[in-house]
């Protein structure tokens, strides 16, 4: 359902039942035992596509992800996620497990939070034996689009990411 580094929404709506059944043995599972690449690839495809169940609970009736969340408590903070016998919140597993836990810069341009400017979802899943370069490759389609890095003049704009994250980026 990714089409042009986008989500088609409506098709995906369609095929809800076949995302209810990609997510469910993620309830029981877990990452003990994989390698560093295969448990880093599951927790951003797991991120990607909690954040689609998300949407689709209030699609078609929603204009941004924002909608989800109210005045005192964001969309990436909701209790939804079942992974592992816990239930977790996309914040957490942005910022737990796959910032905490894994240290790579590239997984800002691997996970996508649904809005128009965050990085484009690959059209196919992570992948432990080929993460790196699905990494890599997710990371130069972002930066070298003029949408998020451009040079006016003398001067260099690129995305709030870097800014948001800057501890990220601080050693690389």
């Amino acid at each position: 359902h990714v089409r042009g580094g986008g989500i088609d929404y409506d098709s995906l709506s369609d095929d809800k039942a076949k995302l209810e059944a990609y997510l469910a043995p993620a309830q029981h599972f877990s990452t003990e035992g994989l390698s560093r690449d295969d448990a880093m690839a599951f927790w951003i495809n797991m991120y990607n596509a909690w954040t689609l169940k998300l949407i689709l609970t209030k699609y078609p009736d929603i204009e941004s992800i924002k909608d989800l969340g109210s005045v005192f408590s964001s969309p990436w903070k909701k209790r939804f996620v079942k992974i592992g016998g816990k239930t977790l919140t996309l914040g957490e597993i942005e910022h737990e497990i796959l910032r905490k836990e894994f240290e790579d810069p590239r997984i800002h341009f691997a996970i996508n939070c649904a809005s128009k400017s965050c990085p484009p979802l690959l059209p196919e899943a992570y992948r432990g034996d080929t993460l790196d370069a699905q990494l890599d490759s997710a990371t130069r389609t972002f930066i070298n689009n003029t949408a998020n890095t451009r040079i006016d003049g003398n001067r260099l704009s690129v995305s709030r990411i870097f800014k948001w994250y800057k501890d990220d980026f601080e050693n690389d």
